[in-house]
């Protein structure tokens, strides 16, 4: 899993969209990012090649004694491939001279010549996907087969980066997060408002609604990306995704931190304390196991749904009237009675005299 984690992170600078590049020597692997990649003849490559958006060309008489891996991008293999290639969204197109010793996994699109040899299996579509943590598995066991340094460090000493890294992470997320949510406050405070007002009104629904639109994500984005065609939609609904995550945890983190300085009988309503605060607070709690999780999901859902319901707050109503405002019927005012007869007609009875005494 440390590889495929190595490769959502590039994919996330690919969704990023940065400028074409190519990083070599990253551990046991070099990675192409939007770029091409030509192995010419005689050339060998020692170690894993990755290709994220871009394409890799092994001409006849070339090597690579690692694994071959494409994520929406090319590989068009003439050459020998002494471990396996899997592609991600990608098109893989093997020659006549082409010679893998591995699998071949295509979860996207694979031109094959009859004449190319392929000694372990090949496998293609949504059955590639149950394919995908077996060979992660498998590489991760050959590079633990790797010669060690006979001077080898103590235990306590390879441990210590680990718990410093997730040290580190956590706080550059914090600090991210609570960047973002003074943003939105300043910038964005209308939109906020509309968010948190929808999400308290009409909380069931709310949840509802973002659940949903987490699990219609989770399915139709890796689809797009299968198919090919889908891979810039797929690209446009994370990010749309992403920006809507954010704004609903600062809008989770607002109500949070009003409640919280309620509580502290804080009689002013500060929208930008408020939501650095509870976004402080909720990024915190979210960092515990288990626990941690089960809020995050819910806080989430809840968000999202409140950042559906209002267009990204753009607007103050829902479109889900018995929970709006304007649930309960209004009943017009009673009409007025007519005047009797008698009220119209004036009083006559001082402008007569008596005769008699």
């Amino acid at each position: 899993m440390r590889r495929l984690g190595v490769l959502a992170l590039c994919a996330l600078l690919l969704l990023l969209g940065i400028t074409p590049m190519t990083a070599v020597a990253q551990g046991s692997q070099s990675t192409v990012i939007h770029d091409l990649r030509v192995l010419q003849d005689g050339e060998r490559v020692d170690e894993d090649l990755v290709i994220l958006g871009g394409t890799l060309r092994a001409e006849q008489g070339s090597q690579v004694l690692g694994n071959v891996v494409v994520m929406a991008g090319e590989a068009d293999i003439a050459g020998l491939i002494q471990g396996d290639i899997v592609g991600f969204g990608g098109t893989v197109q093997l020659g006549p001279t082409a010679e893998i010793a591995g699998d071949v996994v295509v979860l996207g699109t694979l031109r094959r010549h009859p004449e190319s040899l392929v000694h372990g299996n090949i496998v293609e579509g949504l059955a590639a996907t149950a394919r995908l943590e077996s060979i992660s598995n498998h590489w991760l066991s050959r590079s633990t087969t790797l010669p060690r340094r006979a001077t080898a460090l103590p235990e306590i000493s390879r441990r210590a980066p680990v718990g410093l890294y997730q040290t580190l992470r956590s706080l550059v997320l914090m600090l991210g997060l609570v960047l973002v949510a003074a943003l939105v406050a300043t910038a964005l405070p209308r939109n906020l408002i509309n968010t948190t007002e929808a999400m308290l009104r009409a909380a069931p629904l709310s949840m509802g609604i973002g659940l949903l639109t987490l699990l219609l994500a989770a399915f139709l984005v890796p689809l797009l990306i299968m198919i090919c065609i889908g891979i810039p939609v797929a690209l446009a609904l994370a990010l749309a995704l992403l920006g809507a995550m954010l704004l609903a945890w600062v809008a989770a983190g607002h109500i949070v931190g009003k409640a919280l300085l309620r509580l502290l009988r804080t009689e002013r309503d500060m929208l930008l304390p408020e939501t650095v605060l509870g976004t402080l607070l909720i990024t915190l709690v979210a960092q515990i196991p288990c626990i941690g999780f089960l809020m995050v999901l819910v806080l989430a859902s809840w968000g999202l749904g409140g950042v559906m319901l209002t267009r990204a707050g753009t607007t103050g109503d829902t479109f889900w009237r018995p929970f709006g405002p304007s649930a309960t019927p209004q009943t017009p005012p009673p009409s007025p009675r007519p005047p009797s007869p008698s009220s119209t007609q004036p009083d006559r009875s001082r402008d007569t005299k008596k005769l008699y005494p």
